[in-house]
C-alpha cells in the first residue's frame, strides 16, 4: 500500500494480480485492473505525482498512470531505477559483466 504525496489516492497490490486505486475521503475503490501475472509485491507513487509503480513476482516492474490508469512502461529481468531531487529518473539493466545506463528522464514523464 501506498499514499499519494497529494493525500487523494491510496494504491493498494495484492496477491490476486491486481492493483486498486482508492480515493482518500470516500473510501470506495476507483479502479480495479489484473495488472501482472503473478502476485505483486509492492507499489510506489512517483513524489509530486499520480504516477506509480508496481513490482511482481512475474519479474517484471510495470510504471502506471493513476490519473488514466494506463500503463506506461512495462521492465522484464533484472533492472535498477534511480532517482533523486535534482529531477532525473534513470533506469539501469545489469548484464553478465555490468550495470548501465538503459534510459533516463530529465523530467516527469
Amino acid at each position: 500500500m501506498n499514499i499519494s504525496s497529494g493525500n487523494t489516492l491510496i494504491a493498494t497490490c495484492s496477491a490476486d494480480k491486481s492493483v486498486k486505486l482508492w480515493v482518500l475521503g470516500f473510501g470506495d475503490c476507483h479502479k480495479s485492473i489484473f495488472a501482472h501475472q503473478e502476485s505483486i509485491m509492492s507499489v510506489q507513487f512517483v513524489w509530486g505525482t499520480d504516477y506509480f509503480f508496481t513490482v511482481s513476482r512475474d519479474k517484471t516492474m510495470k510504471y502506471w498512470d493513476g490519473d488514466k490508469f494506463e500503463n506506461i512502461m512495462k521492465l522484464e529481468g533484472h533492472h535498477a531505477v534511480t532517482g533523486s531531487h535534482d529531477m532525473p529518473v534513470r533506469i539501469w539493466k545489469k548484464t553478465e559483466e555490468q550495470l548501465f545506463l538503459e534510459v533516463e528522464y530529465e523530467s516527469i514523464l
